[in-house]
């Protein structure tokens, strides 16, 4: 077997080894999607769960918030203050990033089905603000601190590795016409 063969198989034996992680989705999300399989029809899909991930963003931004409050000595308000304004101007930068992917996809020569995946996107951009903001506050979501090399992190990695894979596949795919 050749080296880069053996490799490919490593790769493939890593790649199943490792446990798929079920998304978590609105309540009625999988059933909105069955029931419209066209995906020009999931636009009602794609609002329901862009809300639940709002409203879940909202209760994490919330609570960052808070956290921002929770100084305490002689420089307790200025800490807050500042502590406050970061977060702030977090949320605005980020609010500035998802904003100015609309008119990219609006604009694209397949805007059609860019602005099909800017819904994906916007939703993807949520979870990923979450996951931000509870990275400060881990006990927000009721888990211990992510610690470098756990399993935890070792599984995100290879998902991470799989998912780029995966991109790559299909981008080769398409490349060749056979998407």
């Amino acid at each position: 077997m050749s080296p880069r063969s053996l490799s490919l198989a490593l790769l493939a034996a890593l790649l199943l080894a490792v446990p798929a992680v079920a998304a978590e989705h609105a309540p009625g999300f999988e059933a909105c999607m069955k029931k419209h399989r066209n995906s020009g029809d999931q636009k009602p899909c794609l609002d329901l769960e862009r809300a639940y991930w709002q409203k879940k963003l909202d209760t994490r931004y919330q609570a960052a918030q808070g956290l921002c409050k929770k100084f305490s000595g002689p420089e307790a308000e200025k800490r807050s203050a500042a502590c406050l304004a970061a977060l702030e101007e977090s949320q605005y930068s980020w609010l500035a990033y998802t904003a100015s992917m609309r008119p990219l996809a609006e604009n694209h020569p397949d805007s059609k089905r860019v602005v099909d995946r800017l819904g994906w996107f916007e939703i993807e951009q949520l979870r990923r603000r979450i996951h931000d903001l509870e990275q400060f506050d881990p006990s927000l979501d009721k888990k211990p601190p992510r610690q470098p090399g756990t399993m935890e992190n070792i599984e995100r990695g290879l998902s991470d590795f799989g998912n780029s894979v995966e991109s790559l596949f299909n981008s080769g795919m398409k490349s060749m016409g056979l998407d």
